[in-house]
């Protein structure tokens, strides 16, 4: 029933002060006495409840990420379970979070939950329904945690209160992260690609996930590539995304940079991401550090003579020195000689140096050697020069630039040198003498030495004595050896002459050599002019006032009008001056002084200067001046008419020039890429314009003699002009700057290209001369041997023996009449070898009685006597006899390996030519009458020849048309000719040198051949000559050259006999070996010798002179009539050359019947 503990104030204070009433409730009973009793009775009805009511609460607590990571949300299950047996009421519960979890939210399935104190007020809890608290809290530390949920109480008693407690732990996962950094080059050079690799280990416990490394280049280095082993790096952020890292399994990244700092530079990586505490992060970052090399490159530069003369040789020294504190590698320096200088050697204490590109391939240079260049140039112009060097790389970074370049400036002596002359008698007569004088006097700034003066005398004047102040004076070629001159003693030549010759002469004056350079070359010239007998015309001069004014400045135009006559006073003196377009009179004119009374014209901003009726005196002369504006630029020269006067008539024109806008002086240089060339080589020719006033611009000109070959503007003072269509040979080529606005035209020197004929196109030509002679003979022999053959197998039907040799084997006429007999009668010879046949063993017999047609002479036949062997066989009938034949042949060749010591003018023991060939003809026969008949044939050859000696091949095919006529003579002796037409075409090559080219030839036979029998054998005594003439187009090889067309002859006369032996080898085949032998005469003609040189033309060929031929070979007939032949030759016994040959033929009689 329960105990008293549970009674009336215990049961209702409870009850309600877990619902929040109770305080109330005790209040009010307090209060109102009346309700006393009603009370009691109801606490006790209570407690008398309570003491029999049970309800067997458990707690449960789970947690869905028992292995978190710190950052993590987790979730606790809280469920409080009702195992009965009765409902629980008031129900309490606690769970609150240790110190390690973050409260974030709770879900309770009923009732409500207070995170700061961590009650859970349930309420009613029945046996079936379970209530449930879910708790998400953020784990904010790595160390283990257990949570701890308790049931508070219920106002049902629990039997079992062991379980009203639960607790879940959770150990939040840590992953030891660490990171190693090395760089491949610790010391690079600037400019140098290092490679960082950063490698990532995780000593655990746990794998890591998520993991980022943070690695971004620092300035002074440039990103290349990076390759992780595995995620992506960006080099925009530098982040190395790597995703999970399981313990013990590292992880690489490796970073390819190039260094473009010479500081030292310090590479950081951080582990800046892993969803897994770290528990040490102080291994989370690593480094690498490189300092770049560094070489402090010094240049110092001389020159051993800073005051040359033009055309002398100096020598530069450039000087080379490392500070240190590295070495330097792959070090270059720039020192291309400026115009003005002419390379003549180079020699570097290491390495090598390049005239082309003025660069000084030097290497390594340490800090201990330095290392040196001299030049040796030739001066070649007279203006100052500067030539600088420069440090132009080095694989090492140089701290100090300023030290990394150097100049030497010469300035070559210059001298003015400037000639005057006079005469000491202007108006001499005819057999005076006369004196001149002659003064050359040195302006400076420099002594002028080697200096020469050309002074010829001119016709009219007859040599009689020469008073140099110093040197000599050859009076044959006019020159004056003066030596040296001085800026303070001008030297003089006085020359005394007779006068000879009549009118005006003029003697003339010319600085013609000093070793220095003359700034002012307009005075080094100076003449006088004598007027002999009558009276002398005037003598006019102008000069403007300075030799060049800017645009639209002014200078004054004087002229001086001389009267050279000693007594006679010229009057209506005068002339016309049109000025040069750009040249005007200034604004004021300026017109300042007179000629007599004479009239001066020259109106302000005018184009002209006139004088009319001016007059001078007996050995005077008058001069005035006007001012005058250059309008335009460029060089002005101004030329007057003639003077004129009355009583002289017409005398000189003057001209002076000045240069508006003062035009420089330039030098044109010309170098070439290739000298000597080949024909087809690209050659790049480089012009260089130089002048004191800058870089010139406009255009050059290139010319192979006078004919314009190219022309292109200048960059930067030069110019590049490139051809391959240079022929075979010299030439002289120039460059012409055409001048400008501000410049001077000049022209180069000329530069002699030479082009020479590629020696695989010589070879190739070579192997041309060589071969197609050796085609066209073989050619020759084969058609001329097949017409021979032809020939006598269409003659084989009546008249001519039965077995014939022929020029491709021997001839059966199976064809002849079996009847005709001879018209004395015969017997047979017991020594015939067909004498069997006839039925008798020995003896002899009368053929005349079985025959009775006697008008043949064919009594020695003994095939046509085996066709009687039988005394009881009938006389056959008489067939008619065919007029036709259709033939065919094979004809092989096969030379040998040719070599002659001398063919290409020097020995050798290479193979010259060597190769085969192959000639396929057919033909058909017609015979008209008996003793006359024509054929035609046509044919294919293919042939290929091949030379080690010149690495070289010819081959090629054709076809071959042609006809042929026979004439029997008499019956033992027959005439053949044929003509032949062959077109070829040609594939050569030799070296790298390779064409291909068309040809054309024509042959032309003949033959006499007489055919005799004795004793069972055939005779055939024969004479045969064939000709070839062959033309082969031109062409251009694959590399340029072109090769004319070639035109040559060859050709065999042979003379020679055949002797065969005919066998019967059965009833229906009949045999006829047989041999030979001819003494062959080759002869050649080419004009190929003309239009190349050694070694394109062999000094021999291969089939040239006498020689001897051999021949053999079978022929067998067969029923019907057919003929097969087989055969071969040896020719070239006893010369240099061995060439085989070999033969097929087969033919077939016909009639058209």
């Amino acid at each position: 029933m329960g105990s008293l503990s549970e009674g009336f104030g215990s049961a209702i204070a409870r009850t309600l002060r877990w619902n929040g009433l109770a305080g109330s409730v005790l209040r009010r009973i307090g209060k109102c006495s009346a309700f006393l009793l009603v009370a009691a009775v109801l606490c006790l009805l209570c407690g008398t409840q309570a003491a029999h009511a049970q309800a067997d609460l458990a707690a449960g607590l789970g947690v869905d990420n028992p292995s978190p990571n710190v950052g993590d949300t987790i979730t606790f299950t809280f469920t409080v379970t009702n195992l009965g047996p009765q409902s629980a009421t008031s129900v309490f519960a606690s769970d609150v979070l240790p110190a390690s979890l973050s409260f974030v939210s709770a879900t309770p399935s009923v009732g409500s939950y207070n995170s700061s104190n961590g009650l859970w007020t349930i309420g009613t809890v029945d046996t079936v329904t379970p209530a449930t608290l879910l708790i998400r809290a953020t784990v904010t530390s790595p160390t283990a945690a257990t949570n701890t949920a308790n049931i508070i109480s219920a106002v049902e008693a629990d039997p079992n209160p062991g379980n009203n407690s639960a607790s879940a732990t959770v150990t939040p996962q840590q992953a030891d992260l660490s990171i190693a950094k090395i760089v491949d080059n610790p010391t690079p050079n600037a400019g140098a690609t290092i490679n960082y690799t950063i490698t990532l280990s995780n000593a655990g416990p746990n794998t890591a996930t998520n993991v980022t490394v943070q690695d971004l280049l620092p300035a002074g280095l440039t990103f290349v590539s990076a390759t992780p082993s595995q995620g992506t790096y960006s080099s925009g952020t530098g982040t190395w995304t790597v995703g999970t890292v399981t313990a013990g399994v590292p992880q690489t990244l490796t970073i390819a940079a190039q260094v473009a700092s010479s500081t030292a530079l310090t590479n950081t990586a951080t582990v800046s991401h892993s969803d897994q505490y770290d528990p040490s992060a102080a291994n989370n970052s690593a480094s690498a550090t490189i300092t770049p090399a560094q070489a402090d490159l010094a240049l110092s530069k001389t020159v051993d003579n800073a005051a040359p003369n033009v055309g002398d040789t100096i020598t530069y020294t450039i000087t080379l020195s490392n500070i240190g504190p590295n070495q330097a590698t792959g070090v270059t320096v720039q020192d291309l000689l400026p115009a003005g200088l002419s390379l003549v050697s180079a020699s570097p204490s290491q390495g090598s140096y390049i005239l082309g590109t003025g660069t000084w391939t030097v290497g390594t240079v340490t800090t201990i050697t330095p290392q040196t260049l001299t030049i040796r140039a030739v001066v070649t112009a007279a203006n100052n020069i500067t030539n600088t060097a420069t440090v132009s790389h080095s694989d090492q970074f140089d701290p100090n630039t300023a030290n990394n370049a150097a100049s030497a400036t010469i300035s070559p002596t210059q001298a003015d040198l400037a000639l005057s002359k006079t005469v000491s008698n202007a108006n001499p007569a005819a057999g005076d003498t006369i004196t001149y004088t002659v003064k050359v006097t040195n302006g400076g700034p420099a002594q002028a030495t080697g200096v020469t003066v050309q002074d010829i005398l001119p016709a009219g004047l007859s040599f009689v004595s020469a008073t140099p102040s110093q040197g000599t004076y050859n009076n044959g070629t006019g020159l004056w050896t003066v030596g040296t001159v001085t800026t303070a003693t001008p030297q003089t030549l006085g020359i005394t002459a007779k006068v000879t010759g009549s009118g005006a002469i003029t003697n003339t004056a010319t600085i013609s050599h000093s070793d220095q350079a003359d700034p002012a070359a307009g005075n080094n010239t100076a003449s006088v002019s004598v007027t002999v007998g009558g009276v002398a015309p005037p003598v006019i001069a102008a000069s403007f006032g300075a030799a060049s004014i800017p645009l639209n400045g002014t200078t004054s135009l004087t002229f001086t009008i001389s009267n050279p006559g000693h007594a006679v006073t010229l009057t209506g003196v005068g002339f016309t001056d049109a000025l040069p377009a750009g040249l005007v009179v200034a604004t004021p004119s300026g017109v300042s002084g007179s000629c007599g009374a004479g009239t001066i014209t020259a109106a302000a901003g005018g184009g002209s200067v006139n004088l009319a009726n001016g007059s001078i005196p007996a050995n005077g002369s008058c001069s005035f001046s006007v001012n005058v504006t250059g309008t335009s630029a460029g060089v002005k020269t101004n030329t007057t008419s003639v003077v004129t006067s009355n009583e002289a008539g017409s005398g000189n024109a003057a001209t002076a020039s000045v240069t508006v806008g003062a035009q420089s002086p330039t030098t044109t240089t010309l170098t070439s890429s290739l000298n000597p060339s080949q024909v087809g080589q690209a050659v790049t020719f480089t012009a260089t314009v130089s002048s004191s006033g800058g870089a010139p611009a406009g255009t050059v000109t290139f010319k192979d003699g006078a004919t314009v070959i190219g022309t292109a503007a200048l960059s930067a003072g030069a110019v590049q002009f490139t051809t391959a269509s240079l022929t075979l040979g010299s030439h002289n080529i120039t460059a012409s700057f055409g001048g400008g606005p501000s410049f001077v035209a000049s022209t180069s020197s000329p530069l002699t290209q030479v082009v020479n004929t590629p020696s695989d196109s010589l070879k190739l030509r070579a192997m041309q001369v060589l071969a197609a002679p050796v085609a066209a003979q073989v050619s020759g022999d084969a058609i001329s041997g097949a017409v021979n053959a032809a020939v006598t197998e269409g003659f084989a039907d009546g008249g001519g023996a039965f077995v014939a040799p022929n020029g491709s084997g021997l001839r059966f006429n199976f064809a002849a009449d079996p009847d005709a007999q001879p018209a004395a009668a015969a017997t047979s010879n017991p020594t015939d070898p067909f004498a069997s046949l006839n039925g008798t063993a020995s003896g002899t017999r009368n053929l005349a009685a079985s025959r009775g047609n006697a008008q043949s002479s064919r009594v020695d036949d003994a095939f046509g006597a085996l066709a009687y062997a039988a005394p009881t066989k009938a006389p056959p009938r008489p067939a008619p006899a065919p007029d036709w034949l259709g033939w065919a042949e094979v004809h092989g060749a096969v030379l040998n390996r040719w070599n002659s010591a001398g063919a290409l003018g020097t020995p050798t023991t290479a193979p010259m030519l060597y190769g085969n060939q192959v000639n396929w003809l057919m033909g058909l026969t017609r015979k008209l009458q008996p003793n006359f008949l024509v054929g035609v044939l046509g044919g294919y050859e293919n042939f290929d020849y091949r030379s080690d000696a010149l690495q070289g091949r010819l081959k090629g095919d054709g076809w071959t048309v042609g006809s042929y006529l026979g004439w029997m003579l008499n019956s033992n002796l027959r005439f053949d000719a044929a003509v032949a037409y062959s077109g070829i075409g040609f594939d050569g090559m030799a070296g790298t040198a390779a064409a291909t080219f068309g040809g054309h030839r024509w042959l032309v036979s003949g033959g006499l051949t007489g055919t005799y029998a004795t004793y069972g054998f055939q005779i055939e005594p024969s004479a045969r000559i064939y000709a070839l003439w062959e033309r082969e187009d031109a062409y251009t090889d694959s590399l340029g050259t072109m090769q004319t067309a070639r035109n040559f002859s060859t050709g065999r006369a042979s003379g020679g006999v055949k002797v065969v032996y005919p066998v019967a080898w059965s009833p229906t085949v009949q045999l006829a070996p047989y041999v030979g032998l001819y003494g062959d005469y080759y002869f050649n003609t080419d004009d190929a010798t003309a239009a190349l040189v050694a070694p394109a033309i062999p000094a021999a060929i291969v089939l040239d002179g006498w020689s001897a031929r051999a021949i053999g070979g079978l022929n067998a007939r067969l029923a019907g009539g057919a003929q097969i032949s087989v055969g071969g030759e040896r020719s070239g016994i006893g010369s240099g050359f061995s060439l085989w040959t070999y033969r097929a033929r087969a033919s077939v009689p016909f009639s058209a019947q």
